[in-house]
């Protein structure tokens, strides 16, 4: 059994280190932001622009089960054009 727990591999260490750095950089944005706030005043709208870059910034660099379904999604319609294709030749 502990073979078998040895040989999964399931990459939780790096996602967890993955995750680690991106809440370090959004919290290191968002800190400066607030810095900078503090320092000179820039308006609501800035701040919500900077907020939203951030937080949509570090989403892209999770993986999660949509980008699986993309890929899927892809592999059915080459499937599906190879058929039409097949069709296509079998008609003529």
């Amino acid at each position: 059994m502990r073979d078998i727990w040895h040989k999964r591999g399931e990459g939780w260490l790096a996602a967890l280190g993955i995750y680690g750095i991106l809440g370090g950089a959004e919290l290191l944005v968002l800190t400066g932001a607030a810095g900078r706030q503090s320092r000179e005043r820039f308006s609501l709208g800035h701040a919500v622009i900077i907020l939203g870059a951030t937080l949509t910034a570090a989403s892209l660099g999770i993986f999660h089960d949509g980008h699986w379904y993309l890929g899927e999604a892809l592999a059915a319609l080459r499937q599906v054009e190879g058929l039409e294709s097949a069709a296509g030749r079998l008609a003529a």
